[in-house]
């Protein structure tokens, strides 16, 4: 039976369709019209409509030869605001952001050897002091945005059994944020919302397929395809750290053997070495062996998994995240030559389809799954000064 369209839904996705648009850069009516293909009378309405709710306001003009000068519409940086809460194995960065994903404050929790509980209050605690101290009322708030290691159901808003996160596994992470918060809460693999980042305000403006991989103490990657982000179908994709590399190799974590966070994560590379952290190496890389026979161990593992990736995904451009991104010119060459042979894809054999991306692993992170919740059409988040609780379950 075919379904009926309903008006409301159509009118909040035109206006997330424009607010995007305009997210990306300032823009006319005219050539709002043009992208979206509706009526310079629909775009009219619904400007109207986004500037009477302080979201946009009209800024420069465009020279013309003749005629009226197009007046561009850009988004009020200041007229919503984000809670970014993102939760890592020893730390939770936590901050607030404004519309235009600027981080206008920020602090850092120690988490090692606290109990869940506990760890939420106090991010709680936190984000509210910065609300007061930055003046920010509750009904600019759009909501919290929350990031952690994965594995997690997202219908419930539970983290499950990432490894190496004990304290956190089975916990109703959601629930408890939006009771101490009182606001939605958007709740993110960490890979994901650096993926996000990276298209946001990153270096993958330009490309709809991509993955943005983060080395550190663990290996995660977030992969977007066609300009969406890509969870599989139960919320699990992209675990590129569980990629096996070793059919019989290193028992994991995860329960599985050769993983490729066993070969490749910081600590699984700097075990047994003699430096304490991939800088040093990286920073005694020209003199030292070791640094150098290292660097290649490190390489020839990332691309083992990447040219799976590619293989599989056919992807444009790979972002590589983390403390691995120091100093990165000879690991990119390196992991370039390793993939060329395994590339199925001739195109990519002798091109550049690999670089370092700019997303940071801290509370702006945090917050992307709130901002994108927003902007992106096909949510089902409308665009009131306060969003519901829970609207987003």
């Amino acid at each position: 039976m075919p379904l009926g369209t309903n008006v409301d839904v159509v009118r909040v996705a035109n206006q997330k369709l424009i607010l995007d648009l305009i997210r990306q850069e300032p823009i006319s009516r005219a050539e709002l019209s043009d992208k979206t293909g509706l009526t310079r009378a629909c775009i009219t309405q619904i400007s109207g409509q986004l500037i009477q709710m302080g979201l946009i306001r009209e800024c420069d003009t465009i020279a013309t030869r003749r005629g009226r000068h197009p007046v561009l519409l850009e988004l009020v940086p200041s007229s919503r605001h984000a809670i970014g809460i993102n939760i890592r194995r020893s730390r939770i960065h936590v901050g607030i952001t404004n519309l235009v994903g600027e981080l206008l404050s920020e602090a850092t929790i120690d988490s090692k050897e606290r109990p869940a509980n506990a760890l939420c209050e106090a991010a709680a605690l936190e984000a509210r002091r910065q609300l007061q101290a930055l003046r920010i009322p509750q009904e600019s708030l759009l909501g919290v945005g929350v990031c952690a290691p994965g594995p997690m159901d997202f219908q419930t808003g539970t983290i499950l059994h990432a490894p190496r996160f004990d304290a956190w596994h089975d916990f109703p992470l959601a629930s408890v944020l939006e009771n101490l918060l009182q606001a939605p809460v958007y709740l993110e693999n960490i890979s994901n919302a650096l993926a996000l980042a990276e298209k946001y305000y990153g270096n993958a403006k330009n490309y709809a397929s991509y993955l943005a991989l983060q080395v550190n103490e663990g290996i995660g990657g977030g992969i977007l395809l066609e300009n969406r982000l890509y969870r599989g179908a139960h919320g699990m994709a992209s675990e590129v750290g569980h990629i096996s590399i070793e059919q019989n190799g290193r028992p994991c974590a995860c329960g599985n053997r050769g993983c490729l966070e066993c070969y490749a994560s910081i600590p699984a590379i700097l075990s047994g070495s003699s430096f304490a952290s991939w800088a040093d190496l990286m920073d005694a890389l020209e003199t030292s062996p070791e640094a150098q026979s290292l660097l290649c161990r490190e390489a020839d593992a990332l691309a083992c998994a990447l040219s799976n990736v590619m293989n599989l995904f056919d992807l444009e451009h790979i972002f590589l995240l983390g403390d691995i991104a120091y100093k990165p010119n000879a690991l990119l060459t390196r992991i370039a030559e390793g993939m060329q042979s395994r590339l199925f894809c001739r195109k990519f054999r002798g091109t550049s389809f690999l670089s370092c991306g700019a997303a940071q692993n801290n509370a702006l992170a945090g917050a992307m799954p709130c901002l994108d919740h927003f902007f992106r059409p096909g949510t089902s988040a409308s665009l009131p000064s306060v969003a519901s609780k829970a609207e987003h379950r």
